[in-house]
């Protein structure tokens, strides 16, 4: 769930597109599942960025810290950090996709 929450806070094209770069979920740090989600709950999350860096030339990664709440309760449903890598097309061969021929 938190891939379609991220994007309705950031409205970048996860989908992404070869010209502009692709989005890749690179991994999450830290989970907790705190509280249990009842069936039908409302959930919503809170994401910050918490640190971006150059991971290698064309490829930038983001930490994200995450809070999924759910509607009604104190304690939350997870909290994490989350990694995503944005692959530029200069970084496309650094990640290992093949070259076009």
């Amino acid at each position: 769930l938190l891939t379609p929450m991220l994007y309705q806070v950031f409205r970048y094209p996860l989908d992404g597109h070869p010209d502009e770069g692709i989005p890749l979920n690179y991994g999450l740090r830290r989970v907790r599942f705190v509280e249990a989600v009842p069936v039908e709950s409302r959930l919503r999350a809170h994401f910050t960025v918490a640190e971006v860096s150059e991971r290698k030339p064309g490829q930038q990664l983001t930490l994200f810290g995450v809070r999924q709440e759910i509607e009604g309760t104190e304690r939350p449903a997870l909290t994490a950090q989350w990694e995503s890598l944005w692959i530029r097309p200069s970084g496309f061969n650094q990640a290992g996709a093949r070259s076009p021929d």
